[in-house]
């Protein structure tokens, strides 16, 4: 894992050597960049695999940390070329691209050049706080149901509390309803960092 930010070398060697994309093809100014670029690229991708920012979804995540990874280091890219890259089928690429849309992780880029669509990111710091802000609010789906479980223990309470490991549920619903006041706060201390970044 690493401690640093990875694509700080990168955004130094782009600033340095601008590349960019045609129709989806990739245009460098030389073989030798070419390299230092591409390993450059293989710390960000494995980065992104190696993070938890995936961990709560359903669909494979290294389909979708690769990606992600790719869009980071490439910028702009097509499903097309997106699956020449990471080697995914078809389907991979289309079902992950659809997740990142939908949780805002990634953009629709128009460009005139090509009528392609491609795909990129207005930045990776809010593209990291979009997926953090997705998972909190996933985990509070959970709240309205720990309420109601509690109520059920209450209610209940003296036919229950006969049944074996009634205390230790009860215990540990507490517990659990304690970790909510800290999500909403989560919640919103992203929404206002995600303010000054828009």
């Amino acid at each position: 894992m690493y401690t640093v930010d990875p694509t700080h070398e990168y955004k130094q060697i782009e600033k340095k050597y601008s590349l960019t994309s045609v129709e989806g093809e990739i245009i460098s100014p030389s073989t030798e960049i070419d390299s230092k670029i591409l390993q450059i690229e293989e710390k960000i991708i494995s980065f992104v695999l190696d993070s938890s920012i995936f961990s709560e979804y359903k669909i494979e995540r290294n389909s979708v940390a690769k990606i992600l990874g790719y869009i980071i280091t490439r910028k702009e890219l097509t499903n097309k070329l997106l699956q020449k890259l990471t080697g995914l089928s078809a389907g991979s690429i289309s079902q992950g691209i659809n997740l990142l849309y939908s949780t805002k992780m990634i953009e629709k880029v128009e460009t005139a050049k090509s009528s392609r669509q491609f795909y990129g990111m207005e930045s990776i710091s809010l593209t990291l706080l979009n997926s953090l802000l997705e998972t909190r609010k996933k985990r509070m789906l959970w709240k309205q149901l720990c309420i109601e479980i509690l109520q059920e223990l209450d209610t209940n309470m003296l036919e229950l509390s006969r049944l074996n490991g009634y205390y230790k549920a009860y215990i540990i619903i507490l517990h659990v309803l304690r970790i909510f006041p800290v999500y909403e706060r989560q919640i919103e201390l992203i929404e206002d960092a995600k303010k000054l970044l828009e």
